[in-house]
């Protein structure tokens, strides 16, 4: 009784989502260990927000918009840039979390010397798939054809995401269809960069209720075909770039999807890092991030520098 106790006084004093699932998910980061995380400063930083990146946007422009975070210094010039994606399960949260923790990630990476792009995308179930994965390859569009004016390369671009995002940023990477509408190749990707993504949505969906009731039929509806062709492992080429795919310690089985992709990969002769962060689950592992623990960006910023 004093956990639901606790779960419910957490959940009344949260104010401003948009919904009550979107409540029930960010309320994990407070409950789970390492509550909310102390926002990093953005002192010696660039930040340009809300950025509409889509040509022709929707009714709510905030769902197809992005903050860019890049170093103040022009010096050493272009960065790196890692265009970064937020979970929810393809149904909720925002580049503008409650907590901080996706703005705490970009500036983490910006203070030392990346260019990180804070994405947001349409969300289930008033969009289906395949209009996410378009919105990420409107968003890797932008960085392209723009991001020089943030003293990032747009010849080094690194697509990553957490959970749903991660699923997004592998999907953009191997199968060519998305970055094609655009008029992109997937060979203007540099590496992806996987944060306890979903890789294989058979296995997701099976994991228990929620997962296949609240988050897969909600995005991608019942179709086991169509569910098939949204999954990033059934497009597995050799010419794809390099992977880093990163699980938390308890990551409710997301880590047999990182092991089976980058199984996968290596078989076609990709390179495809993984790694486990210890003391953390699927909801805190972001949560390292403004509160002393570096282990996370420091995987991130090693493999795109």
């Amino acid at each position: 009784m004093p956990g639901l106790l606790q779960t419910a006084i957490e959940f009344l004093r949260l104010r401003g989502s948009p919904s009550l699932f979107d409540r029930g998910y960010s309320i994990q980061f407070e409950l789970d260990g390492l509550r909310r995380p102390i926002p990093i400063s953005p002192a010696g930083l660039l930040i340009k927000k809300d950025i509409c990146y889509h040509p022709e946007p929707g009714k709510n422009r905030s769902l197809q918009s992005l903050d860019v975070y890049a170093p103040a210094s022009t010096l050493p010039s272009p960065h790196p840039v890692v265009l970064f994606m937020h979970g929810g399960g393809w149904r909720a949260s925002d580049k503008d979390d409650q907590l901080g923790v996706h703005a705490n990630v970009c500036k983490a990476l910006a203070a030392r010397g990346l260019v990180a792009v804070n994405v947001n995308y349409r969300l289930a179930p008033r969009v289906k798939h395949p209009e996410p994965a378009r919105d990420a390859a409107h968003a890797f569009r932008w960085i392209r054809e723009n991001i020089d004016q943030y003293h990032g390369d747009p010849k080094k671009v690194f697509v990553s995401g957490h959970s749903a995002g991660g699923h997004l940023a592998a999907l953009i990477a191997l199968d060519p269809d998305y970055l094609d509408e655009v008029g992109l190749s997937v060979t203007a990707i540099s590496g992806v960069i996987g944060i306890c993504g979903i890789y294989n949505l058979a296995h997701f969906a099976r994991r228990n209720w929620m997962a296949e009731h609240l988050m897969t039929r909600a995005a991608f509806g019942k179709d086991s075909t169509f569910r098939a062709q949204a999954s990033p492992v059934n497009h597995v080429r050799a010419d794809a770039p390099p992977f880093l795919l990163l699980n938390a310690q308890q990551d409710e089985k997301l880590e047999e999807e990182a092991d089976e992709l980058s199984c996968l990969l290596r078989t076609n002769g990709v390179s495809a890092e993984t790694g486990i962060i210890t003391g953390t689950n699927h909801f805190t592992l972001l949560s390292l991030v403004g509160n002393g623990d570096d282990r996370l960006i420091d995987r991130i910023v090693e493999f795109a520098k």
